[in-house]
């Protein structure tokens, strides 16, 4: 094109929890974030604001929508584990994603979006059956506003790779 634009990316990447477990904190978990600003979509006591955590912090059962955002000076690329089922914490089964970004051949911070429905949002879903908030989690790596903006004939790339 011929206009620079800003843009934002996300990979909705939905994984599969076994023994519908999504609502377990011991078998679904997300770590690797630690460090990360997060905006709580869900808590009504964080009133949209930003917080800040050392360490990752814990999936708790219901409604999970949040924002992690990368921290200015480093995660240049994202890496996290996240439990999908089977055992407590250290013996059930896990994948791990890694996702990075450049703009014009320059690396650019990679931040995370997770998220599961719950109860109501399920059932509102049409796409969705009233019980899958139990089956899954989505971890969505993506580009979120803080990256520059794309100019003419330059390219930007995002790219997601998942280990078993």
């Amino acid at each position: 094109g011929s206009d620079a634009f800003n843009f934002n990316c996300l990979q909705h990447t939905y994984f599969a929890v076994d023994g519908n477990a999504a609502q377990d904190p011991t078998k679904c978990y997300v770590h690797g974030l630690g460090g990360y600003s997060v905006i709580d979509k869900v808590d009504s006591a964080n009133d949209g604001k930003v917080a800040s955590y050392d360490e990752d912090i814990d999936l708790t059962p219901g409604e999970v929508d949040r924002v992690y955002v990368h921290p200015e000076e480093k995660h240049s690329s994202l890496s996290v584990k996240i439990g999908v089922g089977g055992g407590g914490e250290g013996e059930g089964k896990t994948v791990k994603m890694e996702a990075m970004g450049e703009i014009d051949e320059s690396p650019v911070p990679v931040s995370c979006v997770v998220w599961n429905p719950y109860i109501e949002k399920a059932k509102a879903m049409g796409d969705f059956t009233d019980e899958q908030y139990k089956e899954m989690i989505c971890v969505e790596p993506g580009l979120l506003g803080h990256q520059p903006v794309l100019n003419p004939g330059k390219e930007a790339r995002f790219t997601q790779i998942i280990f078993a």
